[in-house]
């Protein structure tokens, strides 16, 4: 089996990725920042949108897998949505990721992509309580107001 030689140029975290009639990708709830929850347990459920090019042929088995700030594994989709090995083709591609983590603390969540023979960070996000990113928010405008 000849493996792809790909490329991973971005990685969007949103809410959904619809498809159009034209083919076109229909981003929902884009995640710029941080993770902002109520309360501990947190139920995270998104999508990681994954985009890049294909240098060479051949096939690709994806996966995904989410870290904590002390490198525990959170979600791995050979775990729980293992996809099977498909052939990509020189080009562009795009990839979907449904992920599903319970955030139990304040962390960082490292997201790492393996598309083929490496594993690529392809994002991080913190996960925080409401409360103290309110508090965070209110000592950085009285450092600028002072």
């Amino acid at each position: 089996m000849k493996f792809a030689r790909v490329s991973v140029d971005n990685a969007i975290i949103c809410d959904d990725v619809r498809r159009e009639a034209g083919g076109k990708s229909f981003i929902i709830g884009g995640w710029a920042l941080d993770f902002i929850v109520p309360s501990y347990p947190a139920d995270l459920t998104f999508v990681v949108r994954c985009e890049g090019s294909v240098h060479e042929s051949g096939n690709i088995q994806p996966r995904i897998k989410v870290l904590d700030g002390n490198g525990g594994i959170l979600y791995d989709s050979d775990s729980s949505n293992k996809m099977d090995p498909s052939q990509f083709t020189k080009g562009r591609y795009g990839i979907d990721f449904p992920v599903y983590v319970q955030a139990t603390r304040s962390t960082t969540l490292s997201f790492y992509i393996n598309m083929g023979d490496e594993e690529i960070l392809a994002a991080q996000r913190r996960v925080e309580l409401i409360d103290v990113m309110l508090k965070e928010r209110e000592v950085e405008i009285e450092k600028l107001n002072s």
